[in-house]
Formats: structure tokens, sequence, C-alpha cells
């Protein structure tokens, strides 16, 4: 996804990733079906400052 949104402009310096399906997953890792679900991606949007309005 970071690359992703590289290519549409957005400046690399403001994305990162990281990785939870492992250490967070949202269900157990017990079946096939579970496992699909922990592979996901969650984005996080934030102000650039604290001081804008939301």
């Amino acid at each position: 996804m970071v690359m992703f949104w590289g290519l549409k402009g957005v400046d690399k310096a403001r994305l990162s990733a990281r990785g939870f399906g492992e250490t967070k997953p949202v269900v157990d890792n017990d079946s096939k079906d579970n496992r699909a679900k922990n592979r996901r991606v969650v984005f996080t949007i934030e102000n650039a400052s604290s001081s804008q309005p939301n």
C-alpha cells in the first residue's frame, strides 16, 4: 500500500507500513478462513499537526 500511495503522489516520507498478522491477529489462526481474516490492511489517518481542527 505504501508503494501504491507513493505512485499516486503521496510523499513516501509520510507513509509507513507494519505487519501485525502474526502478532496481533483479529481471530485465532486455527483455520484457513481465520488466517485469511488476519491478512488485512488497516489504515490510520492522522492529522499532520495536533493544532488542526478535526
